[in-house]
């Protein structure tokens, strides 16, 4: 499963060529080779998806908003069910 993140530019290096965005309270260099067809230059507060360290779309901050909540959802039921215990009372891990 491929899974694409949310991330909040927080500074573009000099060459253009790649960000450091804060994503999951981590910070990160990704690259933005896969904007290059959208024709706008990012800037820092630019939210864009980010998947294995390559930036391939810009999103809007509400687009960005509901992409975290539903990752926090599902975090959140996956917790759930791995506290579940399993056959004859043992718990998952």
């Amino acid at each position: 499963m491929c899974l694409e993140l949310p991330a909040l530019v927080m500074e573009v290096e000099a060459d253009g060529m790649s960000a450091i965005v804060r994503a999951n309270d981590r910070t990160a260099r990704v690259l933005l080779l896969g904007l290059d067809s959208e024709g706008e230059a990012v800037t820092p507060g630019d939210w864009l998806l980010v998947h294995t360290g390559i930036a391939v779309h810009r999103i809007s901050p509400s687009e960005a908003g509901d992409l975290l909540e539903l990752i926090s959802q599902a975090g959140r039921a996956a917790e759930g069910i791995l506290m579940e215990p399993g056959p004859g009372g043992i718990p998952r891990s």
